[in-house]
């Protein structure tokens, strides 16, 4: 489309924008009328010469629909009041926006996959309301830094890859939130602080959800059911770690290692799940069965390992020991399988 000037009348009745209305045109600013209520699919798609959106304070829209400004030029965004919904892909490869704003009293629900992916914004505030986060929702954001969390979070879910390949530094894990997605914080190259509290209601952490990062201590909090395999896969930095005393699945030991059954049938704890990336030399206990996927990944200290003539040892799950510098071990005589 040509069109470069679109005008709504003050007093304008519009209560939708439907699909596709201006996608691919050469529209530069348009001020949404103030009872539109949902923006639909594909309405901003590719208006690259799109550079501002007047929304007023008191707008009533509730929807931006998928890709309603995916690849656009705009630069900034208010998000109003009433908005509960931000679609798929809604501003996904809109390069130059730099700036969102969300109120603090905001309405915001839910964040769907891959909604602000690959922008240039460099902070983000999650208000109270918003319980997903979904798979890809900040994934590429190169200049993300800073995540705000609200202090009252009721956010449940951060999905797959959500906050994968961007700059943040810290992050506070919210109270109410039960899962850490696969590949969360995936590549995070400055992730070096994650705050979850004993109040937690966490009970997943997905694969390969802090991979890359430079997290040097970790607590997993009472209600934790799940790590899954490679949880803790190339974190090299994670020196210190804690496990709530009421965490009925998983248990610290010696301040060193997470350890667990590996089943529920088991009477007694038999895996190693996790040991500390800063360990040198380690005796595995004798009640040790099974040495869990990157349970010493990238222990790049880590030159003896030893076992004791009653060792229970007999499996060794997959990369439990890749990365590290061992340079002699002696397998104990029950150890029947050991993975690629």
């Amino acid at each position: 489309s040509k069109i470069n000037e679109i005008k709504f009348a003050i007093d304008s009745e519009i209560t939708t924008i439907e699909e596709n209305a201006f996608q691919n045109s050469l529209i530069k600013n348009i001020s949404i009328p103030i009872h539109v209520k949902m923006i639909g699919d594909y309405t901003f798609h590719i208006c690259q010469q799109l550079q501002f959106i007047d929304i007023p304070i008191n707008s009533e829209l509730q929807i931006i629909g998928n890709y309603a400004y995916s690849e656009s030029s705009i630069k900034s965004i208010t998000i109003p009041l009433h908005v509960s919904k931000i679609c798929k892909f809604a501003f996904a490869s809109c390069d130059m926006l730099q700036n969102v704003e969300i109120p603090k009293n905001s309405k915001l629900d839910r964040i769907d996959s891959y909604a602000f992916y690959q922008t240039s914004i460099k902070e983000i505030f999650i208000p109270t309301n918003v319980k997903y986060i979904g798979e890809n929702a900040f994934s590429s954001c190169k200049q993300l830094k800073n995540v705000k969390v609200h202090i009252n979070s009721q956010l449940k879910i951060i999905d797959n890859y959500a906050f994968s390949f961007t700059e943040i530094e810290n992050i506070t894990i919210p109270d109410n939130l039960i899962q850490i997605g696969d590949h969360s914080f995936y590549n995070c190259n400055n992730l070096k602080t994650i705050e979850i509290s004993d109040n937690s209601s966490l009970q997943v952490i997905g694969k390969n959800a802090f991979f890359g990062t430079l997290i040097e201590q970790i607590s997993i909090p009472s209600k934790v059911q799940e790590l899954k395999e490679g949880w803790c896969n190339n974190t090299s930095y994670i020196t210190k770690i804690n496990v709530n005393l009421n965490n009925p699945v998983y248990s610290i030991y010696k301040d060193k290692f997470i350890i667990k059954k590996s089943s529920p049938a088991k009477q007694n704890i038999d895996e190693l799940v996790f040991c500390v990336r800063n360990i040198k030399k380690i005796n595995i206990p004798d009640f040790i069965e099974i040495i869990g996927s990157y349970a010493f990944d990238n222990c790049k200290q880590l030159k003896s390992v030893n076992f004791t003539d009653n060792s229970s040892l007999q499996k060794i799950n997959k990369r439990a020991f890749s990365n590290c510098g061992i340079e002699k071990i002696n397998f104990p005589k029950n150890l029947t399988h050991i993975a690629s």
